[in-house]
C-alpha cells in the first residue's frame, strides 16, 4: 500500500503494520552536503496497527506542526476531505473486486 496526501503525508505498509511518513525538504545548514539541499525525503511519524490509528497520527502531527487554531482547523478539514475521498475510492474498489 502506498497512499499520498496533498498535505505532505503518505501511508505505506508492510506485512505487519501501516507506516505514516511526512514529506520534508532538506534545507541548507552547516552539516548538509550541497548535493542534498532541496531533496525530498520522508521521515517516519508513526507505525500503526490499523487505519484508525493512522488517521489519528496524521491529525496529531498536523496539530503539532501548525501554529494557530485557524490554521489547524483548515488543515484538519482538508485531511477529512481527503480521507472521505479515499474511503469512497476504497469502497468502489472493494465492491468491484467482490463482483469479479
Amino acid at each position: 500500500m502506498n497512499v499520498e496526501f496533498k498535505n505532505g503525508f503518505r501511508i505505506t505498509s508492510d506485512t505487519l503494520q501501516f507506516i505514516v511518513e511526512q514529506k520534508k525538504v532538506i534545507k541548507e545548514s552547516k552539516l548538509t552536503k550541497p548535493e542534498n539541499i532541496g531533496k525530498v525525503v520522508y521521515s517516519h511519524v508513526a507505525f500503526c496497527p490499523n487505519l484508525e490509528h493512522v488517521f489519528r497520527a496524521i491529525g496529531k502531527q498536523l496539530c503539532l506542526d501548525i501554529d494557530g487554531l485557524q490554521d489547524i482547523k483548515i488543515a484538519l478539514n482538508s485531511l477529512e476531505k481527503e480521507i472521505t475521498k479515499m474511503t469512497k475510492q476504497l469502497q468502489v474498489e472493494v465492491k468491484f473486486d467482490a463482483e469479479n
